[in-house]
């Protein structure tokens, strides 16, 4: 075993990452990095910090025929001897990326499906209560066929699902996705139009069907999409809860994947915030051109129609951030990174019963008081106070069993 596997071993064993590491000997994550895959050697000041951090000799470290089981008496720092750790191989580590990189499709876009779910409903519900207040005048030229109103429907869904595809290819996608959608909107808000021009005077409750038959197909498309990806994953669970120790050359190909895609990844996030942020343009244009629209019922159109492309920019911009941080997500797992890494997850398994105890006092408390006093409208305040109180508990169980194995030793 040379120094590079030497090192990339003690640093997993003792729930380090590479930024960890280089935290503690004042250097850069690049410098592990190189150290871990070869290309570099640490100078001799580094060898001698990185043998009193592990707890080994430097003989060992430097000399590759020396393996752990031939250095007697020494201490390889490590995770507690009772815990196992999970072995991931280089077809499953792969497995999982792509797994990662078809849920991030997937439930960004039932998130999407989720946020344009009522945008029929009250663009039927608010053009059809502005039609009957007098905006008669017919809004749509005569030769406009149903036919174009379904061109728009279609092109929207095309765009939306071949952005969708190209999604882990930076900003390309981005403008015909929303394009999609701008588009998808259009089509619907033409269609309406077209049948009020025509004639068609629906009731309110037909109108109110209509937008909630448009709402429940959307919404149930997107569980549908939750419910078998997560059955699709269920094989994966374990890599986010347990302790898990990488085959030789897993790390190296995640690592270098998750920098590729680092960039992707700060410019979806940025651009989803901006999208979300820059939603209200369409609503804050309308009111420049049409005011309030209380003098004559068809300006209050315009304002319906700003309110469905605001759903519809918001969605876009949630859905670029759900689906970049699945996938940053799933390099985070496999290298035991940022809210993956293995404190956090000794921390969330040695709490998991307490956890349940905790909750579960705190809901009793909460029903007793609720239903003895009745003061609904007060009892709340037990939530706001457990969790505030949840961390302290956590910390102090922590503190008493790290006391009594140190007596036990």
């Amino acid at each position: 075993m040379i120094l590079a596997d030497k090192l990339m071993d003690l640093r997993k064993k003792s729930g380090w990452s590479q930024e960890d590491l280089a935290e503690k000997l004042e250097v850069s994550r690049q410098s592990i990095s190189k150290w871990e895959s070869a290309q570099s050697m640490p100078d001799m000041n580094r060898i001698l910090k990185l043998a009193e951090l592990f707890g080994v000799t430097t003989d060992y470290l430097l000399k590759d025929e020396m393996e752990p089981e031939r250095l007697p008496g020494e201490r390889i720092a490590g995770p507690d001897p009772d815990v196992s750790l999970r072995q991931v191989s280089m077809e499953e580590a792969q497995d999982f990326l792509k797994y990662r990189t078809i849920s991030a499709r997937r439930i960004s876009l039932g998130v999407m499906m989720c946020i344009l779910s009522p945008v029929l409903l009250f663009l039927f519900g608010g053009i059809r209560e502005q039609w009957f207040a007098g905006a008669e005048t017919p809004l749509l030229p005569s030769s406009l066929s149903g036919a174009a109103m379904l061109v728009l429907c279609i092109s929207g869904l095309a765009l939306i699902a071949f952005s969708m595809r190209q999604s882990d290819k930076g900003l390309r996608s981005i403008g015909g996705m929303i394009g999609g959608e701008v588009l998808l909107i259009a089509g619907l808000t033409v269609f309406i139009l077209r049948l009020f021009t025509d004639g068609w005077r629906p009731s309110e409750a037909q109108a109110g069907g209509l937008g909630l038959l448009f709402l429940f197909l959307l919404i149930g498309g997107a569980v549908a999409l939750f419910v078998t990806t997560g059955l699709r994953g269920s094989r994966f669970e374990a890599l986010e809860e347990e302790l898990i120790e990488t085959e030789y050359g897993v790390e190296g190909m995640v690592r270098d994947r998750r920098e590729k895609f680092r960039k992707t990844f700060h410019s979806q996030l940025t651009t989803g915030i901006v999208l979300c942020v820059l939603a209200l343009i369409p609503l804050f244009v309308v009111l420049i051109l049409f005011g309030e629209g209380d003098s004559e019922p068809w300006r209050q159109i315009p304002h319906i129609i700003s309110l469905a492309l605001l759903f519809a920019l918001a969605a876009g911009g949630v859905l670029l951030i759900v689906h970049s941080s699945i996938l940053w997500g799933g390099y985070q797992i496999l290298l035991e990174a940022g809210d993956y890494n293995r404190m956090r997850k000794r921390f969330a398994k040695r709490n998991e019963a307490l956890s349940i105890a905790y909750w579960s006092f705190a809901s009793a408390v909460y029903f007793a008081w609720s239903f003895l006093s009745g003061d609904w409208n007060l009892t709340w305040i037990v939530w706001l106070i457990a969790g505030v109180c949840y961390p302290v508990v956590c910390e102090i169980a922590d503190a008493l069993r790290k006391r009594s194995t140190a007596n036990k030793e």
